[in-house]
Formats: structure tokens, C-alpha cells, sequence
């Protein structure tokens, strides 16, 4: 007997569901709404020319002609607004919905400049461990009735459950009683579970609480670069979670004098990175060398200090009698 192969997907599952539809039925009386979406199908072989129809909920498959297992998938729209978020940063753009996901896990390594050579996965779901079939098309990955869908560029290692060395030892330093005292007392927190922290590693968001102002924020978030953490030193800029983006300057904090307005540098590499001696990015260069000098408590003392070190001292200076609002 002929039949064709239906997709259908049911919003929060990772696969969509794969059903064997007999010639003789009719449309209207499939798992979906013909009535309100396109029918897409795709011949084998059909390369980018898929086809698509308004059809009558009253024809059967078979007078409808498809070929003998074709592939169906019912959608609302043409195309779908994909889009995939990494470390922190996302990327959109619009896809038809029989594109197969390999093509979009192109695009994203292309937009964040990874090789393409490199071992990398789609998954659905923020800090989930499996992955979506790249050979599936993309408007699978929607409702049907939407013409959306957010998806998460991680890596294999992360998909097969290896963590980075450097995940477990943030773990360990997070759980440091002097850390878990600013949790405690809501000086500062965590953005995101432990699956979070291993899906966006290297990258970690951190919100720190400052002297309440009239005007003023009520948390500032840090977004971390934690690569080489903790041989290395971390480095941090200011983060619009929100926008997912670094914060604009007319929203960093400002100092009566200077010891705010030093740290919180804005023509200091562009923002990226926070002027301080413990900050990786901002130590890059001979010229900083003096610092060791002037500032040795505050240097990145390897085998010694911990994320702590960083959090707490941006606290500290958030809290000062210098910090004047946003």
C-alpha cells in the first residue's frame, strides 16, 4: 500500500513525530489542521524546489498524487525565524521550514566564527544533553502554528556529559563558604543552573548588588569570560540581559571622584573588559606591567585565588562611599 511519511511536533518534545499515512485518507482527517496551514512535501532527491500547496482537506493522499513516501510536513508559514544562541550572543535568520537543521548549525558556526571542522550540536533546550537531528527540517522544530523557533549551539563534549576541567573547578569555588556568604546575604549571585554554566562555558553571568540609589539599579550583571579559568584570570564586562548584549555606557555606574570611574572605564578597550589587575584582558600588555607594583593584592595570584576575588572586589567598589548611581 502507498503511503506518505507525516510530520507532526507538539511544543517542549525534542523529535518530531514521524507517522505513516495510508493513500486512501483523507486530509481533514490527519493528526494536524490542513485547514489552516500549508502542506509541504519534498520528493527524494528534490535538492531546494519543494513545493507547496493549499490543498483540499477533502482529497485523499492518493488523489492528491503524491509519490510513494514522500515527506509531509504541515506548517503555518513559508519560512521560519530561527533563531541560535551561544555564550551568551545570538544570531537569527529566516529559513524555509523544509531547510534540515544542518543547514542552520552552518550558519551559526559561520556567524560565530567557529570552524566548521570543529565538533558542534544543535539542541533545543537551554542545558540539555541531546541533540537535534541536523537531517529533520527545520519547521519541525516548530509547533506548526508558529513560525519560530530558539535553538542552542554547544558542543559534543557538552552533549555526551564531559566537562570542562574548568566547570568543576568553578563549581568547587562557588561553593566556597566566603562565596556562598554573598550569595546568602543577596551581595551577589549566580545567573543560570549548574546545566547552564556547562552548556555556555567559557561564558558566565554574575549580578552584584550595589548601594541602592535613587536612580540606580538594583543589580548590575558582569558577564565573564572564564577561558583558562582558574590558571588564567577571568575577565568581565558589564551585561544587558535583557538584550543579551554589553550594556549600553549610559547605563554603567559613575563615581563621585574616582576610584568608580577608574574601574568602569569606558575608553578602556571599548568596554570589554573591566579596569582592574585581576582582570585578564585589561593586564594584556607590558604597559600594565606596574600594576604588580602598585597593586599586588589585587594581581591574579594562580593556585590561589578564585572568582571570588573578582566578585568581591567589584562589590566592594559598587558599595563605596565613591559609587554615585547609573
Amino acid at each position: 500500500m502507498n503511503y506518505i511519511t507525516l510530520y507532526t511536533y507538539k511544543e517542549g518534545e525534542l523529535k518530531p513525530k514521524r507517522t505513516k499515512v495510508p493513500g486512501g485518507k483523507k486530509l481533514k482527517d490527519l493528526p494536524d489542521d490542513p485547514d489552516s496551514c500549508h502542506i509541504f512535501h519534498c520528493e527524494k532527491d528534490c535538492g531546494d524546489d519543494h513545493n507547496l500547496a493549499k490543498l483540499d482537506p477533502d482529497l485523499t493522499v492518493n488523489e492528491i498524487g503524491f509519490n510513494e513516501r514522500d515527506s509531509v510536513l504541515f506548517h503555518k508559514c513559508k519560512t521560519v525565524e530561527v533563531t541560535v544562541k551561544f555564550n551568551g550572543e545570538k544570531k537569527s535568520r529566516r529559513f524555509p521550514v523544509f531547510k534540515p537543521a544542518r543547514d542552520v548549525l552552518k550558519f551559526s558556526l559561520n556567524k560565530f566564527n567557529i570552524d566548521e571542522n570543529e565538533d558542534m550540536a544543535l539542541a533545543p533546550k537551554e542545558g540539555v544533553r541531546e541533540a537535534i537531528n541536523l537531517e529533520i527540517p527545520i519547521g519541525c522544530y516548530t509547533s506548526g502554528q508558529t513560525c519560530e523557533v530558539t535553538l542552542y549551539l554547544v558542543t559534543e563534549e557538552f552533549i555526551q556529559g564531559f566537562n570542562h576541567p574548568g566547570v568543576d573547578m568553578l563549581s568547587k569555588h562557588i561553593e566556597d563558604p566566603l562565596f556562598q556568604l554573598g550569595i546568602d546575604k543577596e551581595k551577589w549571585g549566580i545567573v543560570g543552573s549548574k546545566a547552564d554554566i556547562e552548556s555556555n562555558w567559557p561564558k558566565l553571568i554574575v549580578w552584584i548588588k550595589p548601594a541602592q540609589k535613587k536612580g540606580g539599579p538594583e543589580k548590575y550583571y558582569l558577564r565573564f569570560d572564564l577561558s583558562g579559568y582558574p590558571e588564567k584570570a577571568p575577565s568581565a564586562t558589564l551585561w544587558d540581559v535583557e538584550d543579551d548584549k554589553k550594556l549600553s555606557f549610559d547605563s554603567w555606574p559613575n563615581g563621585r571622584n574616582r576610584w568608580v570611574n577608574s574601574v568602569f572605564k569606558q575608553n578602556w578597550k571599548n568596554g570589554d573588559c573591566l579596569y582592574l589587575p585581576c582582570d585578564r584582558k585589561s593586564c594584556e600588555g607590558s604597559h600594565r606591567r606596574d600594576w604588580k607594583k602598585k597593586h599586588p593584592h589585587l594581581m591574579w595570584a594562580t593556585g590561589e585565588d578564585t572568582l571570588y576575588k573578582y566578585v568581591s572586589y567589584v562589590h566592594k567598589v559598587l558599595n563605596s562611599k565613591d559609587y554615585k548611581n547609573a
